[in-house]
């Protein structure tokens, strides 16, 4: 499952096809992803089918990016948290290629919610609960 437009079921051998480079992480400790846990990942995450992206990184359940997706369906599932969710004025927003994502998206610097809260790829990345799968 990933949050394009519209978040949609895609297999891992479709969705490698797009890039010569990623990551796969799984959780240090899987204990939590029993029976019930997955069960409930799976039916969270088909009300999710169908919903556009968010284009603005609002904290909602109406649409959804990518991060977010990960994040709410295992926080859902298991009750626990990847990394905590930061606000924007948390993150480097100097960069001209942050700011011109901005500008593309909500107009000018000044329109973005500083306090809305948003977890990146980085923060997941980072989740000293998840380590890095092996390459074969």
């Amino acid at each position: 499952m990933e949050a394009v437009q519209p978040v949609s079921v895609i297999s891992l051998r479709e969705w490698k096809k797009r890039s010569s480079v990623f990551h796969a992480r799984r959780p240090k400790n899987p204990t939590k992803i029993d029976e019930a846990a997955f069960t409930k990942a799976l039916a969270w995450g088909e009300k999710q089918l169908g919903k556009p992206y968010d284009l603005h990184f609002k904290w909602s359940d109406n649409s959804l990016y990518c991060s977010e997706l990960v994040w709410k369906i295992y926080k859902k599932s298991t009750g626990i948290a990847l990394c905590q969710p930061k606000s924007f004025e948390s993150y480097f927003l100097e960069d001209e290629t942050v700011r011109e994502v901005i500008r593309q998206r909500y107009g000018d610097l000044d329109k973005l919610p500083r306090k809305e809260p948003v977890v990146a790829p980085s923060d997941l990345a980072a989740s000293p609960l998840l380590i890095e799968v092996p390459r074969r």
